[in-house]
């Protein structure tokens, strides 16, 4: 690693506001515990009237993508008070604080680790994604051909849920409460606790990234520096209500990040197999079964 591992001590949270979303209550409990900044991203009228008032609010003058508003919201952060942990929490969480020490005992215990997230649970308790593996081609051509849409993507997931290998990523054992990612795998950035100097030699996300892929950048970044990543078995639950929010304008912004990945880590593979998927969907019935807005495709 390129800067030494301090102790992980005092923690700052960021999170981003888009949609119209009620904030919780465990938002306020987080503002009242630690420095907290929010990060609206697109204001309106009416919206938001209820904020946390111990948090640092930027408002975006217009909608930006994921990274520049994480970013931007650490740098205020950092400027505001030079904590050790970095914490970007999504919104529609439920979380509680001994969740966070359970993040930050972690870093703690792993001077190695980077970056750390909970094991995430549904509603119903049962384990919903918290680690990934990185593009592979076949997925990445389905996926681009627009074979994982509607009923299929639903059959699918349903299918590798099940599956023993997509379940120990993603259920925990109280007997390893830890549990360092190997080499292939990603964190994403639903919840996730960032040691300092692994922020500052890794580097802030990529802006380039509209949305989607800039925690697979993040993460193939850290380890090429030298760190680790790890999930982490919270002290209490960490509920992420799923939303698969699909049109043909956001899956065409997945693409779009998605070819930014292949060429900035030169995953050739990953990169053929993606554009004979997008052939194969605006040249034939698939391009009306599964649109895309394509010029959003090259963004």
């Amino acid at each position: 690693m390129g800067t030494a591992a301090a102790p992980a001590g005092s923690v700052g949270a960021v999170c981003v506001l888009h949609g119209d979303p009620e904030v919780p209550d465990w938002l306020f409990r987080l503002a009242r515990a630690m420095p907290l900044v929010l990060v609206v991203n697109d204001p309106g009228p009416g919206r938001y009237a209820r904020l946390p008032a111990a948090a640092v609010t930027l408002v975006n003058d217009e909608p930006a993508g994921f990274a520049v508003n994480v970013d931007r919201g650490v740098d205020a952060l950092l400027a505001a008070a030079p904590v050790d942990v970095l914490l970007s929490v999504n919104f529609d969480l439920e979380l509680e604080l001994d969740a966070v020490d359970s993040l930050v005992a972690a870093l703690d215990q792993h001077p190695e680790v980077a970056a750390a997230g909970p094991l995430l649970t549904g509603h119903d308790g049962e384990p919903v994604f918290s680690s990934g593996r990185l593009p592979r081609p076949v997925l990445e051509f389905l996926r681009a051909a627009g074979l994982r849409q509607g009923r299929l993507l639903e059959w699918q997931r349903l299918l590798l849920r099940r599956s023993a290998t997509w379940r120990a990523r993603n259920s925990g054992a109280t007997s390893a409460p830890v549990r360092l990612l190997p080499d292939g795998e990603y964190l994403p950035w639903t919840c996730v606790a960032v040691r300092r100097t692994a922020w500052t030699s890794v580097g802030p996300l990529d802006r380039r990234f509209r949305l989607y892929a800039e925690d697979i950048d993040w993460s193939v970044r850290a380890v090429a520096a030298g760190w680790r990543l790890c999930v982490v078995t919270p002290g209490s639950p960490v509920v992420h209500a799923e939303r698969w929010t699909r049109s043909p304008t956001t899956d065409a912004w997945y693409e779009a990040s998605h070819t930014r990945l292949h060429r900035k880590h030169g995953w050739t593979a990953s990169g053929r197999a993606q554009r004979a998927g997008l052939a194969l969907r605006r040249w034939t019935p698939l391009r009306w079964v599964s649109p895309l807005v394509w010029a959003e495709t090259r963004r």
